[in-house]
């Protein structure tokens, strides 16, 4: 009803998490982000997902939410509380303290301009969760968010790479959305942590910050925007040391092999 595309995903098992292997290729000076310690990226472990599922092609535009909100008179999170949402504000220095709350930004207003084809953003896991709840009632379906294995398995689409396209970190930019040349020339340093290995003719896509749905090349099984644009929600709840606790307990003692399975509720 919203023209939404749903892509089929199979089961199937993949290797959650970051690799030794990967890790070592993620330090090294080249690659897109240098240095980091991905600790609640490990261990990685074998996952198998029993049950076939249905996902989105593309994030959620702001023309859909607006839909949900225009019938539900919903109000987010960020315009509930009067803090505002995390926007990004080039005047800070490092990091993700460039993410700071703004009392007068939300999904209407996210403090850069948007058409009705990019993804929305300044939502809150509560709010999307909201827009689940409504659209299964619209469709008398059963809609929600993806759990973080079957997010990380759509993802990666069968691929062991660090990005979709490979290894190497140049592959990145046909796929997704991310911090280049268009966002440096906007806001000088911004980019700095990333060590680009293209020119920066090469690096430039145009896009300082969201881009349309769709405007990258989609992954091996459809899935467009997997790398970039827009941070997004899982079901699941955040917790740091979640893998190295998981991979503890489910090792079979006896043969020190693992394998966990995740069924959607």
């Amino acid at each position: 009803s919203l023209g939404m595309t749903l892509l089929h995903v199979p089961p199937g098992e993949f290797n959650r998490g970051t690799t030794d292997e990967q890790k070592l290729r993620k330090n090294h000076p080249n690659t897109i982000e240098q240095g980091a310690d991905l600790v609640d990226e490990r261990p990685p472990h074998p996952v198998r997902l029993t049950q076939g599922f249905w996902i989105s092609a593309h994030e959620i535009t702001t023309l859909q939410f607006r839909k949900f909100v225009e019938e539900t008179k919903y109000r987010t999170t960020a315009e509930k509380s009067g803090l505002g949402a995390l926007v990004f504000n080039p005047a800070e220095k490092e990091g993700v303290t460039r993410f700071v709350l703004t009392a007068e930004c939300n999904w209407r207003n996210p403090g850069f301009k948007q058409e009705d084809e990019h993804p929305v953003t300044c939502v809150s896991w509560q709010d999307a969760n909201a827009f689940c709840e409504w659209l299964g009632k619209k469709e008398n379906e059963t809609y929600r968010l993806p759990t973080e294995a079957e997010w990380e398995y759509s993802a990666r689409a069968g691929e062991d790479t660090i990005y979709v396209g490979g290894d190497a970190p140049a592959t990145v930019y046909a796929y997704g959305n991310i911090g280049d040349s268009a966002l440096e020339s906007a806001h000088p340093g911004t980019v700095k942590r990333q060590h680009l290995t293209l020119t920066p003719e090469e690096q430039f896509d145009g896009v300082i910050y969201t881009a349309p749905i769709g405007k990258f090349k989609p992954n091996a099984w459809g899935l467009f925007d997997t790398h970039g644009n827009v941070w997004e929600w899982c079901s699941d709840r955040y917790y740091d040391r979640y893998y190295k606790e998981l991979h503890q307990t489910a090792r079979d003692p006896r043969s020190g092999k693992m394998a966990i399975t995740v069924d959607p509720k």
